[in-house]
């Protein structure tokens, strides 16, 4: 009996004592100064830097986008040009990726670098057809054909540099959310720690 008025007393005491404080000790004015805080100043408290994740995506996917186009565009080696075209691919494909990966939104950044690899990879193949085809034929009617179709390839390619730009202009903001979220949860998992609202039982027998 005495066992069951113990478990009773204090099962009341903490129920009480969880009562007067707030069911979500992380939400508040102060709280959410402290998370503002945090996201302003995101190297200060441990997280990416919106503006270097812009850097790095810039860095990533314009220099090797431009090196590898000079390479296309400026020599006849047809084997310099194929090093150019694999160069200015990977920088438009992957390089946006990179300052997603910085601002732990890995997921986003390998979407977008899918997604870009896709529609490279049907530009790329619509070319290398058009190409075949051209040297298969003395046709002018397929041979005009053709063209319409190079035509997609082209806009398959620059289909590819949109997305890149797209993704580039939209790092900043999603790793600035990325870092509101983490604030937000690094600063619940403090309060929990420091003696947030608990209910702990024990029964003796």
């Amino acid at each position: 009996m005495r066992s069951i008025i113990r478990f009773a007393l204090a099962l009341t005491l903490t129920a009480t004592s969880a009562s007067g404080a707030s069911a979500h000790p992380h939400e508040g004015p102060a709280a959410d100064s402290l998370r503002e805080s945090m996201v302003a100043a995101p190297r200060a408290a441990g997280l990416p830097a919106p503006s270097r994740a812009v850097l790095l995506s810039n860095t990533f996917t314009w220099i090797p986008a431009a090196a590898g186009l000079a390479l296309t565009l400026g020599c006849g080696d047809h084997g310099v040009e194929t090093t150019g075209a694999i160069v200015l691919g990977a920088g438009v494909v992957l390089g946006p990726a990179v300052g997603y990966m910085y601002g732990d939104c890995s997921n986003r950044g390998l979407a977008g670098a899918l997604l870009r690899g896709g529609l490279c990879a049907l530009a790329v193949g619509a070319a290398r057809s058009v190409e075949s085809w051209r040297e298969s034929t003395d046709n002018n009617a397929v041979h005009h054909g053709l063209e319409k179709f190079g035509g997609l390839a082209a806009s398959g390619a620059l289909a590819v540099i949109a997305a890149a730009a797209w993704d580039v202009a939209q790092v900043r903001e999603r790793v600035y959310l990325r870092n509101e979220e983490r604030a937000a949860l690094r600063l619940g998992a403090g309060l929990s720690r420091s003696g947030g609202p608990a209910i702990a039982m024990r029964i003796d027998f």
